[in-house]
């Protein structure tokens, strides 16, 4: 439902301006935003909240990194670092519940 809206959003700045290539190389930020959210990379259940919270955590990373007047790579190998992390805490909490 939200792509929709922000499709007509996009869509309602004028067609004159539309870019083909809209979102394209967000594929890191958008599978780092529904890991860090909590939803496992094995498969598995997920919730929208924690989707958002993931996002809302990567846009802040990126902002971060362009405040501070980093390189703009820098932002991508933090979001690696988050989506590691993440797995290694999911794969820990798995094993926990195999071994009850």
């Amino acid at each position: 439902m939200l792509v929709g809206l922000a499709a007509c959003f996009l869509i309602a700045q004028g067609t004159s301006t539309l870019d083909q290539s809209v979102g394209s190389g967000k594929e890191l930020a958008i599978i780092a935003a529904v890991v860090i959210g909590g939803t496992s990379i094995m498969g598995g259940r997920g919730s929208v909240l924690g989707t958002l919270l993931g996002a809302l955590l990567v846009q802040s990373v990126s902002s971060g990194v362009t405040q501070l007047g980093w390189k703009s790579q820098l932002s991508d190998l933090f979001v690696g670092v988050f989506i590691i992390v993440a797995v290694g805490a999911d794969l820990l909490r798995a094993r926990a519940r195999r071994s009850r």
